[in-house]
Formats: C-alpha cells, structure tokens, sequence
C-alpha cells in the first residue's frame, strides 16, 4: 500500500498508523511512501517499516544521492524510482518540446535548463556509443548499477522500445557515468 502524497492536513503518524493496521488486519502486506522528504521516511519508519519509496532518481535527477537514498539505505527500504528516462529525455530522441507538451510546464525543461539537458544528453549518446547501446539502455543500466534496492518504474508508450531498451544487457558501473 502506497501514501502516494501525504496529506497536509493528516499528521504522518496517524496515516502511518492507518497503513500499519491494514498490515496487521493482512489486508496489505507493506507500506510504502512516494514524494516525501527524508525525515519523513525516518520518522515513519519508527511507526512502521517502510518497504519501499517512490521518487525521482535518473542520470538526469540525482538529488536522492545525497536526499533520500542515506535514509532508505538506514531502513534497508527500496527505492522505486519514478522517470528514470528523465521524462523521456534520455530515449535520446527529445531535441525540442512541442508548444502543447506537458513538460513545457517544468522549470527543469525551460530555457538555460533545456539547453543545460541537452549538452547532458550529448555526453551520455557518446557514451552510450561506446557500449553499443541507446542512451536509454545506459540510463537504466546505470541505475540497476547503483543498488539492489534500486528498482526502476517507467510508463511505456511503445512496447517494441521498452524491449529493446529492457534487453539491453548493458552492464556499466557507476563510475562510467555521470
């Protein structure tokens, strides 16, 4: 069972408390948080083991490194990642957004921020190149290297594109990338 966002009216603790019986009542068998800070983690981890944790984490967001990953890693949680191509950026594919695409909307895809992204993406096709894969295979290929508490959740629009990326067999090591 996810708190996809905790609701600011709520105190964590009684919604946490609420997960926690659906547990103990076996209707539920874990609880997980997405869209919550560290210390949120931490303190309702005291309530009751938190499984797993939704947030952004990809080549492109790495803020979880030095944010919520110590305290996932503290309470030998999973981390669910969520856009782990970046919102479609590291298919390799994206070199302009349409007037009407809903990334347009985000301050990341605006302006020095695009530009930034894009010379991003060039450094990572180069070395993607190197292994003979597709940026998007690197990009996940990296984030499998960066835990075995690391699982990937990715929204497919084309089934063909997901298999070619899944079957990559990429096997690259942090330190290769970034």
């Amino acid at each position: 069972m996810y708190a996809h966002y905790l609701d600011p009216n709520t105190p964590l603790e009684e919604t946490v408390q609420a997960m926690a019986d659906a547990v103990k009542a076996g209707k539920v068998k874990a609880i997980g948080l997405s869209n919550v800070t560290a210390e949120q983690v931490l303190k309702a981890n005291e309530i009751h083991p938190i499984a797993a944790v939704q947030y952004e984490y990809s080549l492109f967001r790495r803020e979880a490194e030095t944010d919520i990953l110590p305290a996932i890693n503290k309470i030998s949680a999973a981390l669910v990642c969520w856009s782990p191509l970046g919102a479609g950026f590291l298919t390799g594919k994206v070199q302009e957004l349409d007037e009407n695409d809903f990334r347009k909307n985000n301050p990341k895809m605006q302006g020095d921020n695009f530009v930034s992204n894009l010379e991003r993406l060039e450094k990572i096709k180069a070395i993607a190149a190197e292994y003979d894969i597709t940026p998007a295979q690197l990009a996940l290929a990296w984030l499998v290297a960066q835990g075995d508490n690391i699982i990937q959740f990715q929204a497919v629009v084309k089934s063909h594109a997901s298999m070619k990326t899944w079957g990559s067999g990429c096997n690259t090591q942090p330190r290769n990338v970034g």
